[in-house]
């Protein structure tokens, strides 16, 4: 980061100690094995590839003051770092971290911008004290009125692989219901499957992956989740109902909104 922004830190040491618990924190939700087998490394530069920010080694973060975003003015800002940005650089470094975390066999069609939001979510809810002004798009007012239009206009899955936000509120429902401990057992499941089958072919194409979502999130969770999925638009294949069946069902309170 540039060094008229470092020469501002007061104690660098709490701000390292800080970046090691949202990294930490993020490999936590992940369930991924500490420490990690290298740094995450996050640059600023003016000039970067494509976005706001980008993941990948290193992470790529835009700071633009004539475009007000200010990211190196928060990235070493303890107060700055832990306060809701409605979207903000924050909501974007625990976005991009997110991204370096997420695991293909669990990312299906339509949810490359969705599930890496788990991770914001998790910082907010664990290291920030919840998601006050985390980010609009998940704000009680757009919750509401995203539902409404999607169900209005009829569940589709291409068109909820439109919107992120959308379709991060299913996975916020799952969460809401059945706790982030749950996620972090639907991900050991998927980090056991990969180690006895490392060819991968137990999630080989979309369908796949989306079947295999439902069943394991409903094996975790101890409840039959597809006719949730299939609510929202998203298609299970009729052998996976069928397996899941035997499961008690599960659908969320006042859902969908009318």
């Amino acid at each position: 980061m540039p060094d008229s922004v470092l020469r501002q830190v007061g104690d660098p040491d709490y701000v390292l100690k800080l970046w090691d618990l949202i990294v930490g924190g993020e490999m936590e939700l992940a369930q991924i094995p500490q420490p990690f087998y290298r740094p995450q490394r996050m640059v600023i530069d003016e000039h970067i590839g494509g976005g706001f920010m980008h993941s990948g080694y290193p992470i790529m973060i835009h700071h633009s003051p004539s475009r007000n975003m200010l990211s190196a003015d928060v990235i070493a800002n303890p107060d700055r770092l832990m306060q809701g940005s409605k979207g903000g650089a924050n909501w974007g470094f625990f976005h991009e971290i997110g991204h370096n975390m997420q695991n293909n066999d669990w990312v299906f069609g339509g949810t490359t911008e969705v599930s890496c939001n788990f991770f914001s979510l998790y910082m907010f809810d664990r290291l920030c004290g919840g998601r006050d002004n985390a980010h609009t798009g998940i704000s009680n007012q757009e919750t509401q009125k995203a539902m409404i239009q999607y169900f209005a206009a009829g569940p589709a899955y291409a068109k909820w692989q439109q919107n992120p936000f959308l379709g991060l509120i299913m996975f916020r429902q799952l969460q809401e219901a059945f706790g982030w401990e749950t996620y972090k057992k639907f991900f050991r499941e998927y980090q056991a499957m990969a180690v006895a089958d490392p060819t991968g072919a137990y999630a080989r194409g979309d369908q796949m992956k989306r079947d295999l979502w439902a069943s394991t999130f409903s094996k975790v969770s101890g409840r039959n989740i597809a006719p949730f999925f299939e609510k929202w638009g998203i298609p299970i294949s009729d052998d996976v109902e069928k397996e899941l069946s035997a499961l008690p069902g599960w659908m969320p309170f006042n859902f969908p909104p009318e």
